[in-house]
């Protein structure tokens, strides 16, 4: 029992029991809408502090012999506008003044989330390794459990200072870590790999700007576009608000390795979502409501059209097998060019109708309705040149970086191959890199199309020339004073 209203009467406050519904909230005064929460009750959590082992484990939330209860929150509001946007429900009205009465769906409005507190009283690493299906045994190592918790990984967080690693952005510890963690029997044989969604971060308004862990080349990183139908509460007309454009501050690629990020664009300039029940922003809305932004709201936007995805390909394929590149390639040969430059837009800002109907097509579902025919577009040579100039990077972070990170943070054995597994060397990928030409030189890829359709497929191809328009060369002269 909580003391919900705070008047040290346990007799007029909920039950909240272990095989019951968990979440710990009341309605005061009967309105239908919670007035206060606390969060739920029991979650799992992983004991990186290690009070009850030598060995950092997964715990039940809740003990039943009452030694410990664990209680999962949003301190803030960050958590669950991100669910929100990926997963609402839409049983709640909001009053939003200069819009009217609506309702928030989600994307994916039938999706189940898993929430995992990492940033700050949690940690990142075994948290995605927990959802992906593996967990610690007693002797403290690693290992696939045979079964994913989560179809679906949606990071909505990065790291932004670029000196956290000796490696630069791409070749460092995070990034490598995603990078093994979508790939299909990198961890263990048996393990197919997880589709991971992750913001590439708000320090835009330059080229190359892309962080970490957005610059791992497995993942789908997203960036933030337009959408200001949201300033009719300031008492803007929104009649005619513009949207499908770049957000300033919204990332900007290549990398520093070459290949391009962002993947593609999702609105993060902003938008509507749910927040914990005391909450709103700006305070004028409705409680439970606030205005979300950033390549954070981006991202589960972009996640929930992922879980459409594989909903869609359900019918042939096992979402808890599927290829984690598949997906990638039919959300980005899907999205909708706004006119801007792959380094800010990738692909193009995505479009859910078109990559759920591309999904229908590979599976030889018939639709009723007249639907664009898109062709997966992809390129065999990509991943090949990535490889090629990350593979040093990768065999350190994983041979010695990671590994000795999990035996020092976590107490824990992290094993992995010693190389790059072969099925990463034959993944297609929907962006062109043809690095390290030289001033003079040539470079060459190919370009494939596959038509999923039963008919033939009209397709038109542009050529674009870039020309050096200005070079200026700056040298420095830099003095040490070395001491005797």
């Amino acid at each position: 029992i909580f003391d919900l209203n705070q008047n040290y009467n346990f007799t007029d406050d909920p039950w909240i029991y272990y095989n019951g519904d968990r979440i710990i909230a009341a309605d005061f005064n009967n309105d239908g809408f919670p007035d206060i929460s606390l969060g739920v009750a029991g979650g799992f959590f992983y004991d990186w502090i290690l009070w009850f082992d030598k060995i950092a484990r997964f715990y039940p939330g809740w003990d039943l012999s009452g030694n410990y209860l664990s209680i999962f929150y949003d301190f803030h509001m960050h958590g669950t506008a991100c669910a929100g946007a990926i997963a609402s429900r839409g049983k709640v009205i909001y009053e939003i003044p200069g819009i009217g009465k609506i309702k928030l769906i989600g994307i994916a409005r039938n999706a189940k989330i898993i929430g995992v507190k990492a940033l700050w009283a949690g940690n990142v690493e075994p948290g995605m390794l927990w959802v992906a299906g593996f967990t610690v045994d007693k002797s403290g190592r690693w290992y696939w459990t045979g079964k994913k918790l989560a179809h679906v990984i949606s990071n909505s967080w990065g790291i932004s200072w670029f000196a956290y690693d000796t490696y630069g952005f791409g070749y460092d510890f995070e990034s490598m870590f995603l990078n093994g963690l979508t790939t299909p029997g990198f961890l263990d044989p048996r393990y197919p790999g997880i589709v991971i969604v992750q913001a590439g971060g708000n320090g835009g308004f330059g080229f190359h700007t892309i962080t970490s862990p957005g610059s791992a080349f497995t993942v789908i990183t997203v960036g933030a576009s337009t959408s200001y139908h949201y300033s009719a509460i300031f008492g803007y007309n929104i009649t005619n608000a513009s949207y499908d454009d770049i957000a300033p501050w919204s990332l900007r690629g290549t990398t520093i390795i070459g290949y391009n990020k962002p993947d593609l664009v999702n609105i993060g300039h902003f938008g509507f979502s749910i927040a914990p029940v005391t909450y709103s922003y700006p305070p004028w809305l409705p409680p439970g409501l606030t205005i979300f932004g950033g390549t954070s709201f981006a991202t589960p936007l972009t996640a929930g059209v992922v879980a459409l995805i594989l909903e869609a390909l359900s019918s042939k394929y096992n979402p808890e097998t599927i290829n984690p590149f598949l997906i990638k390639l039919i959300i980005e040969s899907s999205t909708d060019d706004i006119g801007y430059p792959s380094t800010l837009a990738g692909s193009g800002r995505v479009n859910a109708f078109k990559a759920v109907t591309l999904a229908k097509a590979l599976v030889n579902e018939k639709l009723s309705i007249n639907v664009p025919k898109i062709p997966i577009v992809y390129s065999s040579e990509t991943i090949k040149n990535i490889i090629k100039k990350i593979r040093y990077a990768w065999i350190y972070q994983w041979i010695f970086a990671i590994p000795t990170y999990f035996k020092y943070m976590f107490n824990t054995r992290l094993i992995v191959p010693p190389k790059i597994p072969k099925i990463l060397y034959v993944q297609k990928m929907h962006s062109l890199f043809i690095p390290d030409i030289k001033q003079g030189d040539t470079g060459k890829t190919y370009l494939e199309i596959y038509n999923p359709y039963n008919e033939p497929l009209k397709v038109s191809l542009d050529v674009l020339k870039l020309e050096l328009l200005h070079a200026k060369k700056i040298e420095y002269e830099i003095k040490f004073n070395i001491p005797e």
